[in-house]
């Protein structure tokens, strides 16, 4: 069985699931491949997750990506309770909001187009991406009909200006869960979430 397809334009493909519609860029190697077979991106992991959500609590997802999991997510919580999530490349960022916008979760969804890392300013994201070593700008325009981790591309030189921040100064409080991929920048991400951590106690 396959999700029922509909392209898009603009190289983005639209698949309808039992969680959702979910638009993915037609050249995603890892993600989209998934869907194109069927499958749910990691829905195994985020059922085993739910039980440790409290839906009266809000969550900080960091690293959306298109906002597979974000969907997710969000059918957890209550209405009352807020998902901010995270994605600093511009072309991940525009498909992560038209994902929310077509499910209908603008109200229950904050999106930023920031990086999360231990501070605050201006950066870049790498230039290559983990999995194909492919140019993502050049996979996002002439290279289209390659494929491309564009989850996978982390902080690093040569890419996209991104904007930073930390998980302190969001400001977002009652915190019960952070969902944290971020292509090994973990550890300096959190270095800046203490404060958050030790008030709220999440998972």
């Amino acid at each position: 069985m396959t999700f029922p397809v509909i392209d898009e334009g603009n190289h983005i493909n639209t698949f309808i699931t039992p969680h959702g519609k979910v638009s993915l860029l037609a050249n995603d190697a890892i993600i989209a491949g998934e869907y194109k077979k069927g499958n749910y991106w990691d829905i195994g992991g985020l059922q085993m997750l739910k039980k440790y959500i409290d839906p009266n609590r809000n969550i900080i997802e960091i690293g959306g990506h298109c906002g597979t999991d974000t969907i997710v997510y969000a059918s957890y919580l209550n209405e009352s309770s807020k998902l901010f999530v995270y994605e600093p490349q511009k072309r991940l960022y525009d498909i992560l909001v038209k994902n929310i916008q077509q499910n209908d979760l603008s109200d229950k969804v904050v999106h930023n187009n920031k990086a999360v890392f231990s501070y605050s300013g201006t950066g870049t994201m790498d230039a290559i991406d983990l999995d194909t070593r492919g140019q993502v700008s050049n996979r996002y325009t002439t290279e289209k009909q390659y494929g491309c981790n564009f989850g996978g591309v982390g902080i690093g030189p040569g890419g996209e200006d991104v904007t930073f921040t930390t998980v302190d100064e969001m400001g977002h409080t009652n915190i019960g869960f952070i969902h944290c991929d971020a292509q090994g920048a973990e550890q300096y991400i959190f270095s800046k979430a203490q404060k958050t951590i030790k008030r709220d106690r999440p998972v």
